[in-house]
């Protein structure tokens, strides 16, 4: 029997889910205006640095993957009625983590900041790459709940794209120089994103049934 497709309200796109896509999608446009060099968007000397850099493709490339796929899967109707296709973003997505956090390591070194920033975004990387894992063997060992929970705060992780992006201009704004901008952010654009996952965690039905018992 075919299946009908189910509307947006079905699959979950509800203001909240969009309020996280949107900005999300504004990240995606913005990593293929790095990689293909689109003239008169963003800083062209960070545009150079990074297109002439393997590493630096490769970590956009693959962070950009990953953040178009991560909001498809906080979509419940897409997991419910689609296991098969969440399976398979999920895939995509993981392997854009891989590729994305492998370089990201280089790329934090690389940073134009103060080393503690520089220390900052190496950290962030490894919650990335680690969430990530601990994501993917929880699944395979069946524990959904936990698979869940890890992939929340990957997610949270990954957006740190996003909070870079709005915190670095206030920050400037407010008389830093990019050098010290960018070190301030290395740690102010994933630690909140973090709290705000675990506090969501804790605030999920399993997670206050777990409390109770």
């Amino acid at each position: 029997m075919r299946q009908t497709p189910l509307s947006a309200s079905k699959l979950g796109m509800d203001r909240r889910w969009w309020l996280l896509a949107v900005p999300a999608l504004w990240i995606v446009a913005h990593n293929v205006q790095y990689i293909f060099g689109v003239p008169y968007m963003g800083d062209p000397e960070v545009m150079w640095a990074t297109r002439r850099r393997l590493f630096g493709k490769l970590h956009i490339l693959g962070g950009g993957f990953a953040m178009f796929c991560g909001p498809l899967q906080f979509l419940g109707g897409l997991r419910r009625h689609y296991p098969a296709a969440h399976r398979w973003i999920g895939r995509v997505y993981n392997l854009g983590i891989a590729v994305g956090g492998a370089n990201a390591f280089k790329m934090a070194l690389a940073a134009s900041c103060h080393p503690l920033g520089q220390i900052g975004f190496a950290v962030l990387a490894g919650i990335w790459l680690a969430t990530c894992a601990l994501g993917l063997l929880a699944v395979l060992q069946g524990d959904v709940e936990a698979h869940k929970h890890w992939m929340m705060r990957n997610y949270a992780a990954t957006y740190a794209a996003v909070t870079l992006r709005v915190q670095m201009p206030l920050l400037m704004a407010s008389g830093m120089l990019p050098y010290h901008a960018a070190a301030v952010a290395g740690w102010t654009s994933w630690i909140p994103n973090l709290v705000a996952a675990e506090w969501w965690i804790t605030r999920s039905p399993a997670e206050k049934r777990l409390k109770t018992k």
